[in-house]
């Protein structure tokens, strides 16, 4: 298996990294050590966005990953999404928005593509 690495996110010293079959890597030094991550996912990220402690994942499956603690635990957040999220961006006050392929955009509390 080879890991593809898509997705970067970094704040101060800490970085994220995510990839194909759920695969995450987390840095608390800059990138000198770095340690993977356990997600309960097997579905490749396309994307990483942050704000402050929050974490959010874009999946291809339509759904995404979400860690409020720096991308030390991670938990499926359900958006009703059936197209695959590319894209992800976290506002500083929380609100979420990921799009997708064939026009696909969602907002936190979104329950179905608009």
């Amino acid at each position: 298996m080879s890991i593809r690495h898509s997705a970067v996110w970094g704040r101060g010293h800490l970085i994220v990294i995510a990839g194909s079959e759920g695969h995450v890597l987390r840095s608390e030094d800059g990138g000198q050590r770095w340690r993977r991550v356990q997600t309960s996912i097997r579905q490749d990220l396309s994307a990483l966005a942050g704000a402050g402690p929050a974490l959010i994942a874009a999946r291809l499956s339509g759904t995404l990953l979400a860690s409020s603690d720096g991308g030390q635990r991670w938990s499926d957040v359900r958006c009703g999404a059936n197209a695959d999220l590319r894209g992800v961006a976290l506002r500083d006050d929380g609100e979420a928005i990921a799009v997708g392929l064939g026009g696909t955009v969602l907002r936190s509390g979104d329950h179905g593509q608009t």
